[in-house]
């Protein structure tokens, strides 16, 4: 028992201090110093730490500056991407959404609605609503996959019925269209959505 003791202390001490680096990131993140925040983060993202990973790729996406001095980590969509495809493998979300992002706009990778789909899909499948609305999208215009209203409407409900306002109006614009059909199948969905219709 005392030896299994020992073992487990051993194992938490070696694991606060990759914590604690953590923390002190998004202590240099909150007061805007991110070359300090990637100094914490980018060891941890190096040794499969997955939200620093995503926290590293989201830095080097958006190339965050430091607004007094105007230091910073510079705009390289090429090292995000790599860094949001580390986290993403290990289930990270938001890691993902920023890989099928980035597949949709071409941002760090060559554009591929497809790869886009895919990873939207997963993680619409998952819950998310803003994939959810990507996905329905999607199958609506026929980026990516072969048209199909149903399969959009689906998804787009889905995104709406969760609160997603673009879905929403989405939908209604998809009602003001000239298909009868599709104008009764969308009236048809937005009565039995949870989000109130005005």
């Amino acid at each position: 028992m005392w030896r299994l003791m020992v073992v487990i202390f051993i194992l938490f001490a070696a694991a606060a201090p990759a914590w604690a680096d953590f923390e002190q990131g998004l202590k240099y993140f909150k007061s805007h110093d991110y070359p300090l925040a990637m100094q914490e983060w980018l060891p941890l993202a190096e040794q499969g730490h997955a939200e620093a990973q995503y926290r590293v790729g989201w830095l080097y996406y958006y190339g965050k500056r430091d607004s007094f001095y105007g230091d910073g980590i510079k705009k390289d969509y090429k090292e995000a991407f790599k860094w949001f495809s580390e986290a993403a493998a290990q289930k990270h979300l938001n890691a993902g959404y920023m890989v099928a992002k980035a597949y949709d706009t071409g941002n760090g990778v060559p554009k591929n609605h497809k790869a886009a789909l895919r990873w939207f899909g997963d993680l619409a499948a998952l819950g998310d609503v803003e994939s959810m609305f990507q996905v329905g999208s999607a199958y609506d215009l026929g980026i990516g996959v072969r048209e199909n209203r149903v399969v959009a409407l689906i998804w787009l409900t889905l995104a709406a019925d969760r609160g997603h306002k673009q879905a929403l109006a989405y939908l209604r614009g998809m009602n003001a269209g000239n298909d009868p059909m599709d104008a009764l199948l969308v009236e048809a969905l937005l009565s039995t959505a949870k989000t109130p219709i005005k």
